[in-house]
């Protein structure tokens, strides 16, 4: 199956809804906590003793690299509101994985999101099916890839300028997945499910049966570990260890860390370690594994293995954290909150955060603040209070070729300029 221009005009009302890369997807990262106020002393002292960022050496000739443009990362218009609850909030500051680490560079990464190699993607869906045994003549298969000579000459039908054309291509493109089910009767659940997108990343889900008569191609563990919705996080972590292992040949870690992950019950994701905290930080976006379930059986594997469709540009300077708190307070930030920062309000908690999936031409790394939101405005029916996402670029303002003005868009659409 191809998008041609029909096709695409029908997908338009929720294209920016496939572009999202939510909040639940980019855990785990170090966190360093503003406004002592609002954080425990506990904590607190961790932060104070166990971060430290390190600006560029004063005096010292910043190294010519290539400009990063911030427009090429359309799914930042693409996001519908992003924001925490304060007790959610709570339990990402829980998490604070307290390692020490100095960073006055970090990688960024040019990806190929909006130009997939097609047979790059079928050659990974092919190797997962072939590890799972299944037959290509049982299965039902959907490629979804853009018929670009149709939709470029639909789309000149409409009259549509060439950039509106070629901004259109871009978004079809970045949409190409293959995907396969395998079903034993014709409307029933899939037995498994699988599909590769076109930023590498692999889904694979398995039907978990209400009984022990239907069939099962998921992983049931061993009795001596607890994998479900009740397990605590050291029962998730070791249950998640044995299925790394398990799937070693499809997920290829090296050396695997696990990510807290407080939002999810069943649910445990691991990323790569990487050579440096700058690439760990990175890898925690780019190079992650997630199994969730229930009962001891295995619901769902997600691979993100975002280094097949990337290439590194360079390791660039960063600011520092006090220089990108000015730059928020001054409106220098990326968010979809319909909510201007006058500088006045409480940042629950700040952390460095690579942003990368479908829609993001450039991985690269971000200060995400989470910010206090006026009642007022976003009042709760049980009275909890929200926090929204805003993101200042961590790369120094020198390599952005757009630095982000006071700009608040909505589901694709600019509120306010």
């Amino acid at each position: 199956m191809s998008l041609n221009g029909d096709k695409m005009l029908e997908k338009m009302a929720d294209v920016d809804e496939r572009l999202i890369v939510g909040a639940d997807e980019l855990r785990g990262t170090k966190k360093l906590f503003l406004k002592a106020g609002i954080v425990t002393a506990a904590a607190a002292a961790a932060v104070a003793v166990g971060v430290n960022f390190i600006p560029w050496k004063s005096g010292t000739a910043l190294p010519e690299l290539p400009k990063i443009s911030l427009s090429d990362n359309m799914s930042f218009n693409g996001m519908g509101f992003e924001g925490l609850s304060a007790s959610l909030l709570e339990k990402e500051r829980a998490n604070l994985l307290g390692q020490n680490f100095n960073i006055k560079e970090m990688p960024v990464y040019k990806t190929n999101s909006s130009n997939p190699d097609v047979e790059a993607m079928k050659a990974r869906f092919g190797e997962v099916t072939d590890y799972f045994g299944l037959n290509y003549d049982e299965l039902d298969i959907t490629e979804e890839i853009t018929d670009e000579e149709a939709l470029r000459e639909q789309f000149e039908e409409y009259g549509a300028p060439e950039e509106e054309i070629e901004r259109m291509l871009k978004i079809s493109r970045a949409n190409t997945y293959i995907s396969a089910s395998l079903r034993e009767e014709e409307g029933e659940a899939a037995l498994i499910s699988i599909s590769v997108n076109a930023v590498m990343g692999t889904d694979i889900s398995f039907a978990i049966p209400e009984n022990g008569g239907e069939k099962y191609l998921g992983t049931v563990l061993p009795s001596e570990y607890r994998f479900g919705d009740d397990s605590t996080a050291e029962e998730l972590e070791a249950a998640g260890r044995y299925l790394l292992d398990k799937y070693a040949d499809i997920i290829y870690m090296k050396n695997p860390q696990v990510l807290a992950d407080p939002d999810y019950d069943g649910y445990v994701t691991f990323y790569e370690k990487g050579g440096s905290d700058g690439e760990g930080i990175a890898n925690q976006s780019l190079k992650t594994v997630s199994f969730g379930g229930n009962n001891n059986m295995v619901q769902y594997i997600r691979i993100n293995d975002g280094y097949k469709c990337c290439e590194k540009i360079a390791d660039y300077p960063i600011i520092t954290l006090d220089r990108a708190e000015e730059l928020l307070k001054n409106g220098n930030y990326l968010t979809s909150v319909p909510y201007e920062i006058n500088g006045d309000e409480e940042i629950g908690f700040v952390e460095l955060i690579y942003r990368f999936g479908i829609g993001y031409e450039t991985a690269m790394p971000f200060y995400r603040f989470l910010v206090l939101m006026p009642e007022e405005e976003f009042n709760r029916d049980d009275g909890e209070r929200t926090y929204g996402g805003y993101y200042v670029p961590a790369v120094r303002e020198e390599y952005l070729e757009d630095m982000p003005e006071p700009t608040i868009s909505f589901n694709g659409a600019l509120i306010q300029k």
